[in-house]
């Protein structure tokens, strides 16, 4: 059984229009290593950067830890809730035998930084 045991993003506030890496910590407590393990991350409203929303491990041995880094955008239109990202992985056994599990994953995004207007004084030239 792959299971998610924790997770934290490297920015500790998210906002539109900006980059983080959301980081897994994922753990087999199965009696078998997990192979050819598949991480699928869907989401409206964050947008996966570099993998197409895919990552994969080759492997996860009986009782190990492995660390999975995605990174990601947040989409224009979210600010100020909660949003989700789907994670849905998919790995066999060494047996052939293929498992799935999901996950959903909250994170909240806050809202843009109000921006100050900047005045000028004109000087004479």
């Amino acid at each position: 059984l792959v299971y998610l045991q924790s997770y934290q993003t490297d920015n500790a506030t998210l906002r539109q229009g900006e980059s983080f890496t959301l980081k897994l910590d994922v753990r087999n407590k199965g009696e078998s290593t997990a192979l050819n393990v598949v991480f699928n991350f869907k989401s409206d409203s964050f947008l996966p950067l570099q993998t197409g929303g895919v990552k994969t491990l080759s492997d996860i041995q009986v009782g190990e830890a492995e660390g999975v880094d995605q990174p990601f955008m947040v989409n224009a239109g979210t600010k100020d809730a909660p949003a989700t990202i789907n994670v849905a992985v998919s790995y066999t056994d060494p047996g052939g035998e293929s498992y799935n599990e999901s996950f959903t994953i909250t994170l909240y995004v806050a809202s843009g930084p109000t921006k100050v207007p900047i005045y000028g004084t004109l000087r004479p030239s």
